[in-house]
């Protein structure tokens, strides 16, 4: 059976930042007038961004963000269609998941580079989410995650952490989550400073807002964080934590030597996160 093309195309001209989202909307639209009916074919990428003078690649983007919403169907060798089902009206909808625009230079934070890492991370939650006896639908106990605890202490470097055993160690959903809880129980008082770089990553100033706290900024050079500048915050601002990246720092990406590397005295940081009490 051969399917023809539609020659469906905007009422209006695609234009904004984010063109891939404005052509989106206007398929949903397509969509929910009967514009664009359940089973029809869409445009070839290339013929459409022709049509309506955009790249192929914002024309891709809109039909994979429709594709996982369920309102497109994409079938290989054949082409992208309407799925079939009730239309969704459009109104008030609005994606949960807002993509980076590649257009666009962000430099608010570093970017990591996927190395191997995206597919061996979605091996691991598929690998999860098939799981039959489902414990990751239940919360943990000290029993339940005594193993990966025990991992965890026997991974850290004790030299510089001392003997911490797996009943010091708490679990948390990521970094963020981590220095989050570490923040939580560490700040207290009427208005608690949380020192960190003067050119650092947003998540640590939200943190902050999150728990009504004052960040301080401290000067910096090629190698991070002066010393200096740190023992004169001290002194002025009496803050408790000092919360710094000095393996790889967000955005810039440099990193903190140690001093003997270095050729010149410098009492640097060694840990991503360093506690003070001021």
């Amino acid at each position: 059976m051969i399917v023809p093309d539609t020659i469906w195309q905007p009422a209006a001209p695609i234009t904004g930042k984010a063109k891939y989202k404005a052509l989106a909307q206007a398929l949903r639209e397509g969509i929910a007038s009967g514009q664009l009916t359940p089973g029809m074919k869409l445009p070839p990428v290339r013929d459409l961004a022709y049509r309506v003078q955009v790249t192929p690649g914002t024309v891709a983007r809109a039909y994979t963000l429709l594709t996982e919403e369920g309102r497109l169907q994409a079938e290989v060798g054949r082409g992208t269609f309407v799925a079939a089902g009730r239309a969704v009206k459009s109104e008030g909808v609005t994606s949960l998941v807002n993509l980076p625009v590649d257009t666009v230079a962000d430099f608010r934070s570093s970017r990591v580079p996927d190395v191997g890492q995206g597919r061996i991370i979605d091996a691991a939650l598929i690998k999860i989410a098939q799981s039959h006896r489902r414990r990751h639908i239940n919360y943990p106990t000290a029993e339940t995650d005594l193993e990966a605890r025990s991992a965890v202490a026997a991974w850290i470097d004790q030299q510089r952490l001392g003997g911490a055993g797996p009943e010091e160690i708490v679990l948390g959903n990521g970094a963020q989550n981590c220095c989050l809880l570490t923040l939580q129980a560490e700040l207290s008082g009427h208005n608690p400073i949380i020192m960190t770089e003067e050119l650092g990553y947003p998540g640590t100033r939200h943190a902050a807002r999150l728990l009504r706290a004052q960040t301080v900024g401290l000067p910096m050079d090629d190698e991070g964080i002066l010393p200096e500048a740190f023992k004169q915050a001290c002194r002025t601002h009496g803050g408790r934590i000092l919360l710094t990246a000095a393996e790889v720092h967000s955005p810039t990406t440099i990193r903190t030597q140690p001093a003997a590397q270095t050729g010149h005295r410098r009492d640097r940081a060694a840990t991503g996160y360093h506690h003070h009490r001021g």
